[in-house]
């Protein structure tokens, strides 16, 4: 009855004013909705918008709760956005990208909360990851700093052009269960560009896409450790 109250009142007041950008404003929008293996919780990820003196933009931020609704928490903070999340197959554990560190780096929290762990402490780029079904390791799809746009972008020399070929992206192994923050292992050679990924579901394996040149896509197998 609640929710059919404010769907009601969100049209009523729609339907007087129209819709505009202040009001889109005022809303959160919700993705990334992730059951938890064991069936007992679900992880999410909010967007909102802070607008401030000296500051505008959009924020995400990872919640969970049991499925049934009950106990819903924010699990990550600050004003760095949090995105991406991911189970481990345990469901003790939830992976998510951030760039709280300066640039795009893989963390972990328990799903009681408390403080994240840093599992990587890169200085380039980062995409899709998924941890492996068996918890040893964190595959990553992420592009290596680039030290000439990073001290252009310093020196605001970085200007870019439109349609130019993006840096490529390779796989790489993060290894879990040691120190960490730990050092990414590579999988894939630089010279392709990987696109997407798949863990078997022993572990032994990874089947990824990758692109020899724009426009060609190839399927490989791979396995942790492996050349």
């Amino acid at each position: 009855m609640k929710f059919a109250l404010t769907v009601l009142f969100a049209a009523l007041a729609f339907g007087q004013t129209g819709w505009n950008p202040a009001h889109s404003m005022k809303f959160r929008s919700v993705s990334d909705v992730v059951p938890s293996p064991d069936g007992k919780h679900v992880v999410w990820s909010e967007t909102w918008a802070v607008l401030e003196e000296e500051k505008s933009e959009m924020r995400t931020h990872i919640f969970a709760a049991g499925v049934d609704g009950s106990g819903r928490v924010q699990l990550t903070r600050g004003e760095k956005s949090a995105r991406g999340p991911q189970w481990s197959s345990d469901s003790r554990w939830v992976y998510f990208s951030s760039d709280r560190a300066g640039k795009p780096n893989l963390y972990r929290i328990a799903i009681e909360g408390g403080e994240a762990e840093q599992l990587t402490d890169w200085k380039g780029n980062g995409a899709a990851f998924a941890p492996s079904p068996d918890g040893k390791w964190v595959a990553w799809i992420a592009a290596e700093e680039d030290k000439v746009a990073e001290k252009n972008r310093k020196q605001k020399t970085d200007w870019k052009v439109v349609e130019a070929d993006p840096k490529n992206q390779s796989l790489w192994l993060v290894p879990l269960g040691g120190e960490m923050p730990a050092k990414p292992q590579r999988l894939t050679e630089v010279k392709f560009h990987v696109m997407e990924f798949q863990w078997s579901p022993d572990s032994e394996r990874i089947a990824f896409v990758q692109a020899p040149q724009a426009g060609q896509n190839e399927a490989f197998l791979v396995g942790p450790g492996r050349d």
